[in-house]
């Protein structure tokens, strides 16, 4: 994924929600 050079605070909020889902995901199936 490639972000703006002066990512907003929108996009740093959803990129840290889809890691912590990611994470969470991963935590539960395994």
């Amino acid at each position: 994924m490639r972000f703006m050079p002066k990512p907003t605070r929108r996009q740093l909020a959803v990129a840290t929600a889809l890691v912590a889902a990611t994470a969470v995901a991963v935590t539960v199936t395994s």
